[in-house]
């Protein structure tokens, strides 16, 4: 897997899609984004120097085994994980459905320390590429208004960590992980998010519901709790719950 390194781009998942037209693996990273993006088109906002920004990226052979497409959103969440635990105590840290990591802070609140965003490309109905993109919060200890209350990063949880540090644990954990079996992917990804069995509360109608199953591509079924009628929740939802 190469490695391509820039002191500033609008997006490292941007970038990614046209260096994949010449490598088939690629890890990218920045000193800082301009446009970044997390889900919903929501912005993500970072100092430069201060977080890692990275993007890794696969070009798909026609005739070689690929992940379903799920898989690598699973495998990001999974990698990123991992490397924030070479640091903090698993029991500090949870994987929140879809694609955040929380982390536990002194006052028991857990805040949001790392986000994940997969992209695929096709070629008409063949998927040719895909990115992770992963962001984590490391050295920034002042946020913006609008984040303050639920951001957090390695540096405010009082580790004195670099970017540099851990975008070593992480291309370590990317470049031995093996992308080869759907569902030994799901597997670890599901045991790490924790949701089945939780209540959720789903922000588009306000609802209440108890996840009684989740899907073999990551989507929920769920029952509401006032008149037990089923609901599909995928990661194009967003929900509310609390951790342990």
């Amino acid at each position: 897997m190469k490695h391509f390194h820039y002191d500033s781009l609008i997006s490292t998942n941007e970038q990614a899609k046209l260096l994949l037209n010449e490598h088939d693996a690629i890890i990218i990273t920045a000193d800082e984004q301009l446009g970044g993006k997390g889900r919903k088109n929501r912005t993500w906002v970072g100092d430069k120097g201060k977080n890692l920004y990275c993007s890794i990226g696969f070009r798909h052979r026609i005739h070689s085994k690929t992940l379903e497409p799920h898989s690598y959103q699973f495998a990001g969440a999974i990698i990123a994980y991992n490397a924030i635990t070479r640091i903090l105590p698993k029991e500090q840290v949870r994987l929140k459905f879809p694609n955040d990591i929380m982390v536990k802070d002194e006052g028991g609140k857990f805040r949001k320390i790392c986000g994940i965003l997969t992209e695929h490309i096709y070629y008409g109905n063949t998927l040719q590429s895909t990115i992770i993109g992963i962001g984590i919060n490391v050295e920034q200890k002042e946020f913006p208004d609008e984040v303050k209350d639920i951001a957090t990063s390695l540096n405010r949880m009082g580790y004195a960590v670099t970017v540099h540090d851990i975008f070593n644990f992480l291309f370590d954990i990317v470049s031995e992980y093996k992308f080869d079996s759907d569902s030994i992917i799901y597997d670890e990804w599901h045991d790490l998010v924790e949701i089945e069995g939780r209540i959720v509360k789903l922000v588009s109608d306000g609802q209440n519901y108890l996840v009684t199953k989740v899907f073999d591509d990551g989507r929920l079924q769920a029952e509401n709790i006032n008149d037990s009628s089923i609901k599909i929740i995928d990661d194009g939802d967003s929900i509310r719950y609390e951790y342990e």
